[in-house]
């Protein structure tokens, strides 16, 4: 069968630093597995102690800790091994979204994109659709989930319906679109309490996650142009950014 190669991108080298330490833990760790070696690899965090929403209820839980990879991450390494008898094949790039992925070198590469808490951090959300659009093989696939909560730096604050229009005229269908009826906690699962568990803060925040599953059309199937004008478009997207900061003078 066919071995997936999954590539992950973040601008932040801490959280690239992170993941592939995590990897590696895991690698190990399966190989101990295969050496029938008990010891665990293992890290421990207390990840609430210089937490600067200090506004817990039970003073206990400020001191809490955590264990990485937790038992969900070694499983799935795992089962995934047992079952190809290989590693993930796993690679990360370290770099701005827009400019790494608008490359010429990008174009058509990608069968798959999920984004997780991410479409929310765009400037201007022409941007990433576009790159989607220039990433994705026809008929590719792209994976959503995460809060519509647009950061400070936003120029374009589309309404979940909105974005939904905006998908579909780019050439996208939607195979599924929903809302979650039930929010979730930003930082911990015991956040907002209920279903059992003691709310861990006076003060929380929550957000009901937009999941969707699009297909990208081909061009003959949706009338656009090709991805050719990519560079021209993006150029054009910086171009009304800076505008709108007041770092350009239109006369």
């Amino acid at each position: 069968g066919v071995v997936p190669h999954v590539e992950a991108n973040d601008s932040s080298v801490t959280m690239i630093f992170a993941a592939q330490n995590v990897i590696k833990m895991l690698q190990q760790q399966q190989y101990q597995h295969q050496q029938e070696e008990s010891r665990q690899l293992q890290s421990a965090i207390y990840p609430f102690l210089s937490d600067p929403q200090v506004n817990e209820i039970d003073a206990r839980k400020r001191f809490e800790m955590e264990v990485f990879p937790d038992e969900h991450a070694v499983d799935s390494y795992k089962c995934y091994h047992d079952l190809t008898g290989t590693h993930p094949n796993l690679s990360f790039t370290v770099g701005d979204f827009v400019s790494t992925y608008s490359q010429q070198s990008k174009q058509n590469q990608y069968d798959v994109v999920a984004t997780s808490f991410f479409i929310d951090t765009a400037t201007n959300i022409y941007e990433y659709i576009y790159i989607m659009k220039h990433m994705l093989s026809t008929n590719g696939i792209w994976v959503n989930c995460g809060p519509v909560q647009w950061h400070p730096c936003a120029l374009l604050r589309p309404t979940v319906e909105q974005l939904k229009d905006m998908l579909q005229v780019a050439g996208f269908e939607l195979i599924s679109w929903s809302v979650a009826d039930e929010a979730v906690a930003y930082r911990h699962p015991d956040d907002v309490g209920g279903k059992g568990l003691e709310a861990r803060y006076t003060r929380s925040e929550a957000y009901r996650p937009l999941r969707f599953v699009a297909r990208l059309l081909s061009s003959q199937d949706d009338g656009s142009s090709s991805n050719n004008d990519l560079p021209l478009k993006i150029q054009y997207s910086e171009f009304l950014n800076e505008v709108a900061n007041g770092k350009i003078e239109v006369n």
